[in-house]
């Protein structure tokens, strides 16, 4: 049986690879929320993520309240680290 050597420099960068990957898989998880509005309108789109589908939807009205949006839920849908929420969103007017 032959044996495969490795050179020590390139198991330590695939070793530094896997632990960043790892690093930004757990710092990123379930806080991403980003919120997309569309140029011609008022109208946009709100997603977010949490651990629950009952946190998931809290989170998505929480942060439409606090950008001052109108939320719709659109959309559920599990991840590998929890749920995704999605929900169409209006700017809310200023007698509102």
């Amino acid at each position: 049986m032959k044996k495969i050597k490795i050179k020590r420099k390139e198991g330590i960068s695939r070793m530094k690879k896997l632990f960043t990957l790892l690093v930004a898989l757990t710092v990123t998880g379930c806080s991403s929320t980003y919120y997309k509005s569309y140029k011609t309108s008022d109208k946009g789109t709100l997603v977010v993520n949490a651990y629950t589908d009952k946190g998931c939807v809290r989170k998505l009205y929480e942060r439409g309240d606090r950008l001052d949006l109108e939320v719709e839920l659109k959309k559920v849908q599990p991840t590998l680290l929890g749920y995704k929420c999605i929900g169409s969103t209006t700017k809310l007017s200023a007698g509102s």
